[in-house]
């Protein structure tokens, strides 16, 4: 009867690790995930400004590309590198 009891507490024991383990490895994967997913959402929000900073240089007023890419580049303020 002894030996019952400590078979089922060492099983539990293991058990207990395990379920702790794969715990664990579940919220490191939800953190990676949730890190990639910001990453994400901030390129295409960088994207999105690029766009329209783009959209709104190129008019019909411009004639030479070269010399509205410094003004890009200081009206740009997105973490992705776009020149």
């Amino acid at each position: 009867m002894e030996n019952l009891i400590i078979i089922s507490s060492a099983i539990s024991a293991l058990a207990t690790i395990a379920i702790a383990y794969y715990a664990f490895r579940a919220h490191n994967l939800t953190k990676e995930m949730r890190r990639t997913q910001e990453n994400r959402d901030q390129e295409v929000s960088d994207l999105y400004q690029a766009i329209v900073i783009a959209t709104l240089l190129s008019g019909p007023t411009a004639s030479n590309i070269g010399s509205l890419t410094p003004t890009f580049e200081k009206l740009y303020n997105g973490k992705t590198k776009i020149f």
